[in-house]
């Protein structure tokens, strides 16, 4: 006679397909976890931007300024550098990954922030319209484009870091 099979019952089925799954899933969250983590190179130091964010960024929007793109009816190419400073200045003033995020998560890290309601209000009032901009041709009116320049110079001067001088004594 052959000998006689022992039945597998369904839980014990579902408890090993389920540890696999786990397992796997474990396995790709590790996977992610090690490609994405910054790998230090021996004897180098990060990058850290020399100047202050708010240096930087005042100097790249004189510089924007200086070109005159809305003048030039590249108004499309002046809102895209107006909010890359102001997404730049972000992520070194706070290391929040601006670049990378949309206007709603770029907001919702203001608000987690605790910024001022009125610096709230105006950056996301030019990120989205600097958003119509790009991405449904919209035409701003004249005012705008300086308003918008001025809504960013404004948020990085109320937001830069003071240095405190320390006096001896």
């Amino acid at each position: 006679k052959p000998p006689i099979g022992i039945p597998l019952p369904w839980w014990e089925v579902a408890l090993y397909v389920g540890a696999g799954l786990l397992l796997l899933v474990l396995g790709y969250f590790i996977y992610r976890w090690r490609k994405n983590r910054p790998v230090p190179v021996a004897g180098e130091t990060p990058s850290v931007p020399r100047k202050p964010a708010h240096v930087i960024a005042f100097e790249e929007l004189a510089t924007l300024k200086e070109k005159k793109l809305w003048q030039q009816g590249l108004i499309k190419q002046y809102y895209t550098e107006v909010t890359d400073i102001a997404r730049r200045y972000l992520e070194n003033r706070y290391q929040a990954m601006a670049l990378e995020r949309t206007t709603d998560e770029i907001l919702d890290d203001l608000r987690r922030l605790r910024m001022p309601d009125d610096l709230v209000r105006r950056a996301e009032s030019l990120l989205r319209r600097a958003d119509l901009v790009k991405f449904a041709k919209h035409q701003p009116v004249v005012p705008e484009h300086e308003e918008s320049l001025k809504a960013v110079y404004d948020f990085v001067e109320r937001t830069k870091i003071v240095e405190q001088s320390v006096t001896p004594g």
